[in-house]
């Protein structure tokens, strides 16, 4: 009888081990459930956050288009033939700094030499005016230059002639416009 009601015992403990693993597998279903829940509205919480952030860099990013277009205006108001690129617009939107004196659409580092002197007056002459001083210019290789220069100060401009072999001063008084 003892055994039988051991084995009896056994097996309503079987009986309980398999009732209490299904409840607890139960509860954690439960538990689950409740989380996947959490979680999701979490996520949709995030969602939004996310979105605000993306429209507000979306902004940020057309302030700084619109700015650059601003300063790149204002700069290149200052100037009578050098145009400034002081930013280069990218294809995924962003912009990146940069300063790059262009004459013409050609940029510095491709001009000639003429167009490269040419540009510089036309610095120095933005620059004397802005500062109100007026300096005197040096201008080598001059005889590279097609177009009269418009500075606003005195100009030294010196010129290569082939077979000159000694240094000749010539003074040319021009009239300056005031």
């Amino acid at each position: 009888q003892l055994e039988a009601l051991e084995q009896r015992k056994n097996i309503a403990n079987e009986e309980l081990a398999k009732v209490n693993a299904a409840l607890a597998q139960a509860d954690r279903a439960k538990q689950d459930t409740s989380r996947i829940a959490e979680l999701e509205a979490k996520e949709k919480d995030l969602s939004q956050k996310i979105a605000t952030i993306d429209r507000d860099l979306a902004d940020c990013a057309d302030y700084r288009a619109a700015e650059s277009r601003l300063i790149e205006g204002a700069v290149n108001g200052l100037f009578t033939h050098v145009q400034f690129k002081l930013f280069n617009y990218n294809l995924n939107g962003s912009i990146e700094d940069t300063c790059e004196a262009m004459l013409n659409g050609v940029p510095y580092t491709d001009m000639s030499t003429g167009q490269q002197i040419l540009a510089g007056v036309d610095v120095i002459n933005a620059l004397s005016e802005h500062f109100g001083i007026s300096v005197p210019l040096w201008i080598d290789h001059a005889e590279s230059l097609t177009l009269p220069l418009e500075a606003k100060g005195q100009m030294f401009e010196l010129y290569a002639e082939k077979g000159v072999s000694e240094l000749t001063i010539q003074v040319i008084e021009k009239a300056v416009a005031a």
